[in-house]
């Protein structure tokens, strides 16, 4: 194998991260609009560590779990701005 495959091999990983991302952020949109339904908060920590704890069992190798745990933390907290940018959006334009 050469360092140019391998780079576009995380190149292409790298474009389905993405995209996965994306997806993940529109559903995080939806929810954030559920939640506002029904009153609840935006943050629940019992339910980002149950994410966590999740996502770690599928761990090919678990000397991954701290990067695991450190890379989702960041993904929620993104959520949870998207989920206020897309409630204070919302309010200001309830036409939705």
């Amino acid at each position: 194998m050469s360092l140019d495959q391998e780079r576009k091999k995380i190149n292409q990983i790298d474009q389905q991260i993405v995209a996965l991302y994306e997806d993940r952020l529109k559903v995080s949109e939806e929810i954030a609009r559920l939640k506002a339904a029904q009153g609840a908060d935006i943050f629940v920590a019992d339910r980002e560590q149950a994410v966590i704890e999740n996502v770690q069992k599928g761990l090919k190798n678990p000397a991954n779990a701290d990067s695991v745990q450190k890379l989702y933390q960041k993904i929620m907290r993104l959520s949870r701005e998207r989920q206020q940018e897309v409630l204070a959006n919302d309010q200001a334009n309830p036409e939705r």
